[in-house]
């Protein structure tokens, strides 16, 4: 059957950097949960494959309840918005939002490991490509979502919570879509953030030296090391020697300003303390 609406019954439109992969990765295994691959991009980037395409993807058997997608560079597209809100005003939104520095930061990591970024410090990239800082900048993405659509139809929760808590986290999201929230997902206790390694790997030259090895004709043996216990200390060591550096240390005062002001304007859009986040900026 088609799911209630003809399409997806929920859209997770942010934010990037979030714990989104992890969310559709624990929905993907949910039994009442029809979900495409991640990150469509119909409303912002594909929107002209039409109406139709978009809503065959949400085709689901007798045995799911609801579909969904998740593509959280919605909210930061004032015309994304704009078309989910014509499409369905009553389609359920879910949002994840990070400490905006930490989230820039981490989007900076993932693009390094991706090739792009790698000569710039954290602190240059951000002059040269100001966008991917912008998008942590919360508070009019959020005045724009409460514009459209109604606050009954929006779950905000935060990044911290899948840290600390992701069985709760994940079952209010399943409360909030209409499935069980007693499912427990494989994927609940994953590490969070994997893209994190990537960045590291190429980093320390991690990449080119593994690609050596593999030409040498030696990938069995690499995979074999890799599957250790002492491979997996070393991994979390690099993780954690990565996560001591504070993004707030690594750019210019202005923008740590900036962070803070937007900060707080979120708080009051939100009615939630976000201290913890604040006290990251020592100016």
């Amino acid at each position: 059957m088609i799911s209630r609406n003809g399409g997806p019954d929920f859209i997770g439109v942010g934010v990037q950097r979030g714990g989104t992969s992890w969310l559709y990765e624990c929905l993907n295994e949910h039994p009442e949960v029809n979900i495409p691959e991640k990150e469509l991009h119909f409303f912002d980037r594909n929107y002209d494959r039409g109406i139709e395409w978009y809503k065959k993807l949400f085709q689901c058997d007798g045995e799911n309840k609801v579909s969904g997608e998740y593509t959280p560079d919605y909210i930061s597209s004032e015309e994304a918005m704009q078309r989910i809100f014509e499409f369905d005003s009553n389609v359920k939104l879910i949002v994840i939002l990070r400490e905006p520095l930490d989230r820039a930061y981490s989007a900076y990591r993932l693009f390094q490991s991706h090739g792009q970024f790698c000569d710039l410090e954290f602190a240059e990239a951000i002059k040269l490509h100001p966008w991917f800082f912008e998008k942590s900048l919360y508070s009019d993405q959020i005045k724009g979502m409460f514009s459209l659509f109604s606050s009954v139809n929006i779950h905000i929760d935060f990044y911290d919570r899948i840290i600390s808590d992701p069985e709760s986290f994940f079952g209010d999201i399943c409360q909030f879509i209409g499935v069980d929230r007693n499912f427990t997902p494989k994927s609940l206790f994953n590490v969070r953030n994997a893209s994190f390694y990537p960045g590291i790997q190429n980093r320390y030259g991690l990449v080119k030296l593994q690609n050596k090895i593999i030409d040498m004709g030696f990938s069995e043996q690499l995979n074999s090391i890799k599957n250790t216990r002492l491979f997996s200390i070393f991994k979390r060591f690099l993780l954690d020697k990565d996560r001591k550096k504070q993004p707030s240390h690594l750019i210019d005062r202005k923008y740590i300003s900036i962070v803070k002001d937007d900060v707080e304007v979120l708080e009051e859009l939100l009615g939630q303390d976000l201290q913890s986040w604040k006290d990251k900026y020592v100016l």
